[in-house]
């Protein structure tokens, strides 16, 4: 829920009263609920004393995942898949605002419209895996395919420029 009213809410907070002020809201917002979580008082049972070595736990699982094909696909992908999509994310406000000339505004309800597909996906998952056998969903084309995301906004140059600028956005073909 947060990636999908996040963007749209950060984008009206920046354009209403400035980036500045946008950040301080949110690290107001970590505050909150910092202070909500420390009220919380659970009486927790108490834990069997045993000594365990996190660096051989790790190793153990690591050991799992790389002697597993499924597993060690699976993990390898979604490795790629993370970093390649931060890096996509962390460049596309930057290049809707200054490149393309969207307003915060917009570019922030634009990337919470294309983020219901994420909504979407965790709706339909379920339903989908019932119907697809789970080592066809681990093999094939679609491990080593790079990670996509179809409702993402796409600026597309026109031709003679070098750029898709905020004056050239209605010309796309």
């Amino acid at each position: 829920m947060a990636n999908v009213a996040g963007p749209g809410a950060a984008g009206v907070i920046a354009q209403a009263v400035g980036a500045v002020c946008g950040v301080l809201a949110d690290a107001a917002s970590f505050a909150v609920s910092a202070i909500c979580l420390s009220r919380i008082r659970v009486a927790e049972p108490p834990r069997a004393a045993r000594r365990r070595n996190l660096r051989h736990e790790i190793g153990e699982g690591l050991a799992i995942v790389a002697r597993d094909p499924l597993l060690r696909a699976s993990a390898i992908y979604g490795c790629l898949s993370n970093l390649t999509l931060v890096g996509y994310q962390a460049v596309l406000v930057v290049f809707l605002i200054r490149i393309v000339g969207l307003s915060a505004g917009v570019t922030g309800a634009l990337i919470a419209v294309t983020s219901l597909g994420g909504v979407l996906g965790a709706l339909l998952a379920r339903p989908a895996a019932r119907r697809v056998d789970p080592a066809r969903r681990h093999h094939g084309r679609r491990s080593r395919q790079p990670p996509r995301s179809p409702g993402q906004p796409r600026a597309i140059p026109t031709a003679g420029s070098d750029r898709a600028g905020p004056d050239d956005r209605d010309s796309h073909r």
